[in-house]
């Protein structure tokens, strides 16, 4: 069941995805890389096997999800180490195994959109429940220790 705080946040976010585009078409793409672009590795690796696929990809603004009890800047720091572990990671050859995924930020651009996702749609209850109420966002804030985790060259 959807209900009316859902539907703006969707809408909301599927209007800002308009905009986004829309300014993209408007400027040179290396300009609006250098402006926009997050730059995103999503790794998948096997537990048992020495099997590991990356995929680079970019993103125009980040999306977190809050967490009762946790600051902004705990959650831009600890991105990049979480994980999901998964049963069914297909390994070529080797069928299904137990495997991680994991998404980390390789780069960061000069603007920073952060999308904050303050809500969840709880399905017990059909209702939508506030995540963190009492979120500080920092005046200023060092976005590279989100990056601290690893660094390679892509």
């Amino acid at each position: 069941k959807w209900s009316p705080d859902h539907l703006v946040l969707t809408q909301v976010k599927e209007a800002f995805s308009a905009i986004i585009e829309g300014v993209k078409e408007q400027i040179p793409d290396e300009k609006f890389n250098d402006l926009f672009r997050i730059k995103i590795t999503r790794s998948q690796s096997c537990i048992n096997l020495k099997y590991e696929s990356k995929v680079i990809y970019d993103v125009f603004y980040w999306e977190v999800c809050l967490e009762e009890n946790k600051s902004l800047i705990e959650l831009l720091s600890n991105f990049n180490n979480n994980y999901e572990e998964i049963d069914n990671l297909y390994v070529p050859r080797k069928g299904k195994q137990k495997g991680i995924i994991k998404t980390e930020i390789k780069e960061l651009p000069n603007v920073v959109i952060i999308i904050l996702n303050r809500y969840k749609f709880d399905n017990n209850m059909s209702i939508v429940k506030i995540i963190n109420n009492n979120l500080k966002i920092p005046s200023q804030c060092n976005l590279n220790i989100a990056l601290q985790n690893e660094k390679e060259e892509l």
